[in-house]
């Protein structure tokens, strides 16, 4: 499986069971543009995906993209195991 590199920073929080349990990913610099899945690694993926059509949305509509903060803030929000962390910001 081909994975990109996810260029704007990204917050993951866990679901509550009322919001479907599992975890939420969302981009604050790209206002509408989150996803979730059953798994950290599965919300990022699923992330990956919702990234790649917000983009290609905004530039069918002619819209500029916003910059992107720098993505090594060291903000994370969700624990991972280092081994995922060096994937994502790679």
């Amino acid at each position: 499986m081909k994975t990109h590199r996810i260029d704007y920073p990204f917050e993951i929080y866990p679901l509550s069971k009322d919001e479907g349990s599992g975890y939420a990913i969302t981009f604050p610099d790209l206002p509408g543009c989150r996803s979730d899945g059953a798994t950290p690694e599965e919300a990022i993926e699923n992330g990956r995906d919702a990234l790649e059509s917000w983009i290609a949305v905004a530039r069918e509509f002619g819209d500029d993209l916003p910059k992107a903060f720098s993505s090594v803030s060291g903000r994370f929000v969700q624990r991972v195991p280092r081994s995922l962390h060096a994937q994502l910001i790679t």
